[in-house]
């Protein structure tokens, strides 16, 4: 947050810990109601978005396109259409209205996020300073409407962090910067993720077919009408064995660790006051885990008994 640009008075406010009498918005019951409103918006965005003559409208960078047919690059329209996904279905219809070029100006600042986060030098980092106010902009534009009146408007996660970061005083420029980390999280790893479960579906016609076979009775027609089917694994095994094999490639998460005592683990010293990274993505190519050709893509791999929830 600090090398974003919020100060220690802010992070000292947003780290503070919670007041004991908080209201039904930190309710399970709540969040549980917002994720449902979540997949409702997700589904609606999907159906008016993802046809030939959306698909037309919007997407300038296709290769061709025909009466019945378009033609496009498959990396560039994943992050295109889940950039502009994400956005809307968080921030609703405002935040595109005050800036349409927003999304693509987040994907310019996501190539080149590592020399922010690294601190690079500015004579340095034009290709990331130049979109990243636009985006911070837009955010500050979009919190000095009303609520009233933002089109329709924030899912209960942006208006319940606008509501925690304004009651103990932080401004509309610091607020900006607060949810803009959301507006990264909400839209770095799920366009990625997509792209590649295509990828492997296209490069592998027989699980494409078990994969339209199992999540067929989700649909009548061409309309989703049981989207919760295919998230049961008793319902749609190879779909989720996909899923969790595609994660398993494709993740590149890390986390840093504080050293609390001195601990040594294989033969070396870690001292207590450091910090660790971990790279979690190393842990995925563990043979005694996953079994043989960790680098190659086999869905049947999660056939293993609680192999997803509660590696050996």
């Amino acid at each position: 947050m600090r090398t974003n640009g919020n100060n220690d008075e802010v992070m000292k406010v947003m780290y503070s810990p919670l007041a004991i009498d908080k209201t039904d918005s930190q309710t399970p019951k709540a969040s549980l109601l917002a994720l449902s409103t979540l997949q409702e918006r997700v589904q609606c965005w999907i159906d008016n978005n993802l046809n030939l003559s959306a698909l037309r409208h919007t997407c300038l960078y296709a290769d061709s396109q025909g009466e019945a047919h378009i033609e496009l690059p498959l990396y560039q329209w994943c992050l295109d259409y889940f950039v502009r996904l994400g956005q809307h279905v968080y921030f609703g219809e405002l935040l595109d209205q005050i800036d349409p070029g927003l999304p693509a100006a987040f994907l310019e600042f996501d190539e080149v996020i590592w020399k922010m986060l690294y601190q690079y030098p500015s004579f340095l980092s034009h290709d990331m300073s130049k979109p990243r106010p636009l985006i911070i902009v837009a955010l500050k534009r979009y919190f000095k409407i009303p609520r009233d009146k933002r089109a329709n408007g924030a899912t209960w996660l942006i208006n319940s962090m606008e509501d925690e970061a304004k009651a103990p005083g932080i401004d509309d420029d610091n607020l900006a910067l607060v949810l803009f980390h959301l507006y990264f999280a909400i839209n770095t790893n799920t366009r990625k993720t997509v792209f590649w479960l295509l990828t492997y579906l296209v490069h592998n016609p027989s699980l494409l077919e078990s994969y339209r076979q199992e999540t067929g009775p989700a649909f009548s027609g061409q309309d989703l009408v049981y989207p919760l089917y295919t998230q049961d694994p008793a319902n749609c095994p190879q779909v989720d064995a996909i899923w969790h094999e595609t994660l398993r490639l494709s993740s590149w998460s890390a986390s840093v660790r504080l050293i609390k005592e001195n601990t040594i683990i294989g033969g070396k010293l870690m001292s207590r006051g450091n910090r660790v990274l971990v790279l979690h993505r190393l842990l995925h190519f563990d043979e005694s885990i996953f079994g043989e050709n960790t680098h190659a893509f086999r869905p049947e791999r999660w056939q293993k008994e609680n192999l997803a929830r509660s590696p050996p």
